[in-house]
């Protein structure tokens, strides 16, 4: 689901309860979903954390970037970048 949902823990569950019922699924049948909430919750919130910390290092290398005037070598900047994320993908 590709909607804005609070930072509260397992407040998706809400919402996918209003979803669900909107579209005729009985209520019954949803409280199996709130035996894996807590799981579900666990895998949005490290999702969020490391999507944002991707953010953050590309918005630093593209902000270090024009700063720096390196847009004259453009692939030497790319391999560097490159670099820096595959390091970063090794480690997380």
């Amino acid at each position: 689901m590709a909607i804005a949902i609070p930072h509260i823990p397992s407040s998706s569950i809400v919402i996918m309860l209003t979803i669900l019922t909107s579209v005729g699924v009985p209520v019954e049948n949803v409280s199996l979903l709130y035996a894996t909430e807590w799981l579900l919750d666990r895998v949005r919130t490290g999702m969020s954390t490391i999507s944002t910390f991707y953010l953050i290092v590309f918005t630093h290398w593209v902000t270090l970037k024009s700063v720096a005037g390196e847009d004259d070598d453009e692939e030497e900047s790319e391999d560097a970048y490159d670099k820096a994320m595959s390091e970063l993908s090794s480690k997380a």
